[in-house]
């Protein structure tokens, strides 16, 4: 028979030597299976190599799509949400981070299926549960598993809300001794970004930025989330190991002193984009957007977009807006840093700052390496960068430091202008400068592969 075998486990009875595998098996599965079968082998990792730049094409477009998109009355859902900036701009979805979402991988193996099969039976061994729906046609969850997700979600919100009360507790113990008015804000979360070590405090993504804005005149102070349990070797620690190394230091501030517990209530209690979106997610015009060809990609997105508008997601970057909007009204920096880009967090902390502070300069110092396809870090130009049609855009810096030309490159792609976009290198990685180029050899290029 002309069928189609996409494998995620080994398929069992062995298919015949007429019939054609496409396989998504482990490496060591999969070279075990290549000894059995007699027939056509398809790998996927090869195969897909012709759709990658289609899906991150269709991803990015349908991360802009689903808040940007106006219903039959007008309005998008990102305005339905409320505010200015929109809820929508804290929400995981419109991160579009393929590191932690399922989402954008599944969206590549879908189309590799389907242009593998061309038009012949397909038959599944193992595919996830949100692929199998998209390739056979089916509704994504009924309603008792949507509930449940709802469940979940509300559980881990109530979690968050419950973390979020302990750490301003505890941040309201630590002495105020608030730098000097005008110095450079690096934002950070203590204690994993910066970190104790002895007396002095280092810091994996600044690393010598503070000692260089000092030496230029410019002191640096750190603006830090309290965020004990953000280093999982760290977790489980008493809250006095934690804030000890603060004690007597002026130039480590945290944000969560200039929160309330009334702020904390009302965020946590703030359901307005869950209702937003439960009104717009059967809407047919909502719906179409995730309709490509003959598949139907809405089980891809179905089940973030109903966690992220139910758990702590939301709330905690609300949390850190007001905060920013408040420590920057009283702090008064002279620029803010942050080396999160374009991450959810960082957008509160750019609202915030803007709000307390107007005309505060923000610069975003590029944290790592990018590619193509780390696609949290680009926004469309038009609809997330300009805020077009409903004059919401996502919260942006002033300025982004990058590492490189390729790095600038896809910054100027978001919809920066080029002076925004400074090629600068990242303090990061400052220690591996090797000085001048006298070790290179010949006319080539050397590359370490890791």
């Amino acid at each position: 028979m002309n069928r189609l075998h996409a494998c995620w486990t080994p398929p069992r009875p062995l298919p015949g030597p007429e019939e054609t595998v496409l396989s998504f098996l482990p490496p060591l599965d999969e070279d075990a299976f290549s000894r059995e079968f007699k027939g056509k082998l398809l790998l996927a990792r090869s195969e897909s190599t012709a759709v990658r730049a289609q899906a991150r094409a269709l991803y990015l477009r349908l991360g802009a799509d689903m808040g940007a998109t106006p219903d039959s009355s007008g309005r998008t859902l990102r305005a339905d949400c409320g505010g200015d900036p929109s809820p929508w701009w804290w929400h995981p979805s419109s991160f579009k981070d393929p590191e932690s979402d399922p989402a954008f991988g599944l969206l590549i193996a879908a189309l590799t299926v389907e242009r593998a099969a061309a038009g012949q039976e397909l038959v599944l061994h193992g595919a996830p549960g949100a692929l199998e729906r998209v390739l056979r046609a089916r509704a994504p969850y009924s309603s008792w598993c949507g509930a449940f997700i709802v469940l979940r979600a509300l559980a881990a919100r109530l979690r968050t809300a419950f973390n979020t009360l302990r750490e301003t507790r505890a941040a309201s113990s630590v002495p105020a001794a608030p730098p000097p008015p005008g110095g450079a804000a690096l934002f950070g979360f203590w204690d994993w970004s910066p970190s104790p070590s002895g007396k002095e405090l280092s810091d994996r993504y600044y690393k010598a930025l503070p000692q260089e804005l000092a030496r230029r005149g410019v002191a640096p102070f750190w603006l830090c989330w309290l965020d004990p349990e953000g280093d999982p070797a760290a977790r489980g620690r008493q809250w006095d190991q934690v804030l000890a190394p603060l004690a007597g230091r002026t130039d480590v501030v945290l944000l969560q002193r200039w929160l309330r517990p009334a702020d904390i209530f009302e965020a946590f209690l703030d359901f307005r984009p869950a209702r937003a979106y439960l009104r717009r997610r059967r809407n047919p015009a909502f719906r179409s957007l995730f309709k490509r060809g003959s598949l139907d990609l809405w089980p891809l997105f179905a089940e973030r977009l109903l966690r992220g508008f139910f758990d702590g997601c939301l709330p905690r970057c609300e949390l850190v807006r007001r905060a920013s909007a408040r420590a920057a009204a009283d702090l008064r920096p002279s620029l803010l840093a942050s080396f999160l880009e374009h991450f959810p967090v960082a957008r509160a902390l750019y609202a915030g700052a803007r709000a307390g502070l107007p005309g505060v300069r923000i610069a975003a110092i590029q944290h790592a390496s990018y590619a193509a396809e780390k696609a949290f870090l680009f926004l469309e130009p038009a609809r997330e960068f300009r805020g077009e049609p409903d004059g919401l855009p996502a919260p942006t810096p002033d300025v982004a430091l990058t590492m490189g030309s390729a790095s600038r490159e896809y910054f100027l792609s978001c919809g920066y202008p080029t002076e925004r976009v400074l090629l600068t290198g990242s303090p990061r990685y400052d220690a591996l400068r090797t000085g001048d180029a006298a070790s290179r050899r010949g006319d080539g290029v050397r590359v370490l592969c890791v």
